[in-house]
């Protein structure tokens, strides 16, 4: 996929590089919100408003109380520190179109990330 304008001021989609220290639990969906929030303002690119791509569960099937991680992100597009568009739309984002790897899965420094490609993944909204 082609580069847009790169820097954290463009960067609109990382891999955390750091957990906080408590596993996984981040102290719900609000609190992985805040800890991609503080990673993203450390590596310059505070402007933005940052969402952990996370799911929540309802208590029940038929209980529509839940928050997808899909409809956390925004449409799009989005794109990482080096400006290499990971995808255009959430559609593209959830394809084999998508360009996310190893490669492109950048953290918020612009940094490859040892060990993971997909998990805990922040993105604008």
């Amino acid at each position: 996929m082609q580069a847009w304008d790169s820097g954290p001021k463009a960067m609109t989609f990382f891999v955390t590089s750091a957990n906080p220290g408590k596993g996984a639990d981040f102290g719900g969906l609000a609190g992985a919100d805040a800890h991609c929030q503080a990673l993203a303002t450390a590596a310059g690119a505070g402007h933005r408003t940052w969402r952990a791509y996370l799911s929540t569960q309802s208590s029940a099937l038929n209980d529509p109380k839940f928050d997808n991680a899909r409809d956390r992100i925004g449409t799009g597009p989005w794109q990482n520190a080096k400006g290499v568009i990971i995808a255009r739309n959430p559609a593209e984002l959830h394809s084999m179109r998508s360009a996310l790897t190893k490669e492109t899965a950048l953290d918020e420094k612009g940094q490859l990330v040892n060990g993971r490609t997909k998990s805990r993944t922040s993105t604008t909204s």
